[in-house]
Order: C-alpha cells, then structure tokens, then sequence
C-alpha cells in the first residue's frame, strides 16, 4: 500500500506494511554505536531468515534432476524445524499484544499510547511473524503525530541508528509482503 507522507512538506511516498502485529516501544537512553551495532546485525539476520521462511518455493520451477529434488526437500525440511522452533519459542513466552500500525522503512506508527515526550529517543519492538519470536528492534525519536481519522491517538517513532543494509533489508521485507498479497488476492479470486 502506498501511504501519503507523513509529515508535511515531503514530495515523496514510500511503501509501508499497514498490519496488526504485536508491538512494545519504550523509550530509552541514547543507544551506543555498540547497541545500534547489535541491533542492525540481528535485524538483518532476522529479516534474512523471515525472507528465506516465507519464499514459499515456487510451483512449475525449473529444477530439473536429482540436485533441484534434493534441495527442495531440504528445503521443506528447514522450513518444517524454524516452523517447530518457533512455536516451541513463542510458548516458552507470550507475544505483547498486538496494536494497528504502519511499518515503513524511515519510520513507524502505531495507534496506542506515547513511550515518552516528542523528541524522546525510543526503541520499538516489533514481532513480523508468528513463528519468530524475535522482534525486529527500530531505535529512533519520538515524533508528534496529529490526531487520526476517528479520534485515533498516531503515535509516531522516526528511525535514527539503522544501518544503509538494514534499511534495504526492511524495504525488500515491505515489498515481499505486499507481492505475496497481492498473489494471495488474486488465487482468492481465480475460480
């Protein structure tokens, strides 16, 4: 979906994931280059195995011979183990609760309550699947959002301390979601 920016004066619209996904943000401390190191490492280790898991492999490929069946059914076992392990994490401890949101690539909104006072540095917890319990951590400020269509209370994190690869990462992740929507939508239709 493309959204209209969402601060005034912007020419440009990006693709944002518009979901309902489990989220915590709270605000924090500055982070150190070393925290913001770690964050950006295991984000695109997360989002590398989110893009693996979902790639649903693909009917009429052209995996001819011995070596192509052989990957796919290492591949259907891999899938079948991160699926297990996933949900034997996700019971050890329960996802927070889930809240309507806006996923971007600059930056996120969420409908709930403020962490902290505008220009507050945050960090947002957000859980992309439920067969990873890891969430994928976006560092940044608080902004002040207007009030939403409804009364809705937008609240609004600018991301500060990504990486240029974790950027792309979220981009691709954003444009994969809406690719296989879009593929969803049209099997839901072909008679």
């Amino acid at each position: 979906m493309n959204a209209p920016p969402s601060h005034p004066g912007s020419q440009t619209t990006q693709l944002v994931r518009a979901d309902r996904l489990p989220l915590v943000v709270a605000a924090i401390e500055p982070p150190s280059l070393e925290l913001l190191h770690r964050w950006n490492s295991d984000n695109l280790d997360l989002l590398h195995a989110l893009a693996a898991f979902e790639d649903a492999p693909r009917e009429g490929r052209d995996d001819h011979g011995p070596l192509g069946a052989e990957i796919g059914k290492l591949d259907a076992k891999l899938r079948l183990i991160l699926r297990l392990l996933g949900r034997l994490t996700a019971a050890g401890a329960p996802l927070p609760a889930e809240c309507e949101l806006r996923f971007g690539a600059g930056q996120l909104e969420w409908v709930g309550q403020a962490a902290g006072p505008a220009g507050a540095h945050a960090v947002a917890q957000l859980y992309l699947s439920p067969l990873i319990s890891e969430p994928l951590r976006l560092p940044g400020l608080l902004v002040m959002a207007p009030t939403g269509a409804a009364g809705q209370e937008w609240q609004h994190l600018r991301y500060e301390g990504l990486s240029p690869l974790t950027v792309d990462a979220i981009e691709k992740h954003i444009f994969l979601y809406h690719r296989r929507a879009v593929a969803r939508a049209r099997q839901q239709q072909a008679p």
